[in-house]
């Protein structure tokens, strides 16, 4: 099976979130490709990360998802988690904002995102995001 061709790269840095405990950290999945974040270790409810990954954007995908999970060496928990549509980023370039975060379908915080995404070419937002085009 052929991997889809990628149209840039996607600068995610997670710095804070209003929800969490223990010892947590982010994993953010864009197709295929998954990408985690070192654990907080202030012991928060307010975790800080100010930590950056980069993850590959496939054509076709508009959309990542967010977890924040405790980490624990009798196995990871997923404290919440969210979608981030990447659509305004993959348009202007960058988008820095508060997302929403659930824990089984109820509010559970927010987490604060820098985006910056770098295309691998120039492409109009048809190209990118067909979907989107109606």
């Amino acid at each position: 099976m052929s991997q889809p061709r990628l149209i840039g790269e996607l600068a995610v840095v997670a710095l804070e979130a209003t929800s969490g405990e223990f010892r947590p950290f982010c994993v953010f999945k864009v197709g295929n490709n998954a990408k985690r974040t070192n654990a907080a270790t202030d012991g928060s409810r307010n975790p800080n990360w100010d930590a950056q990954v980069n993850m590959p954007i496939p054509h076709g995908y508009n959309q990542m998802s967010v977890q924040v999970l405790h980490e624990d060496p009798r196995g990871n928990q997923i404290i919440c988690e969210g979608m981030v549509d990447l659509t305004k980023v993959l348009k202007e370039g960058e988008c820095d904002d508060w997302y929403p975060l659930k824990q089984r379908g109820r509010d559970a915080g927010d987490i604060y995102l820098e985006l910056t995404f770098y295309s691998v070419v120039k492409l109009s937002m048809d190209k990118i995001c067909p979907i989107l085009k109606n």
